[in-house]
């Protein structure tokens, strides 16, 4: 496993989630929509943010839904025990160590899957 694989993963995770959860708790919608409808928007919102930072990472579709789906399962039973910022801080660590391992079995380049800036140049050098 890279760990800074991992650590760039859950540090964009941990970012998208947080502008996430701020953007849907200023949604106009009264408190009680979350009370009764909070088992669908946590993990709708937890799928999007996954999805935006597989998008952002340049990850593959199934990478980042397989972490998404691990991580989620993370944070729903960290949230039980530790409430809703504790599940979202360990799901986003379970998120980047789930790309890490699963980025290194893949023998991908760069942090995260990503591609160095000049990886098509073939070991020529650039001009500046």
């Amino acid at each position: 496993m890279s760990p800074y694989r991992a650590l760039v993963a859950t540090s964009v995770q941990m970012l998208i989630v947080s502008i996430g959860f701020v953007i849907t708790l200023k949604l106009p919608v009264s408190q009680d929509f979350f009370a009764q409808n909070g088992f669908i928007v946590g993990p709708g919102t937890w799928l999007v943010c996954s999805l935006l930072t597989g998008g952002f990472l340049r990850l593959a579709l199934l990478r980042t839904v397989l972490a998404a789906g691990l991580s989620g399962l993370v944070l729903a039973v960290a949230g039980a025990l530790f409430g809703h910022i504790g599940g979202m801080i360990l799901g986003a660590i379970a998120f980047g160590l789930t790309v890490g391992a699963t980025a290194a079995r893949a023998g991908e380049v760069g942090a995260a899957g990503i591609e160095p800036a000049f990886s098509g140049l073939k070991g020529r050098r650039p001009n500046h």
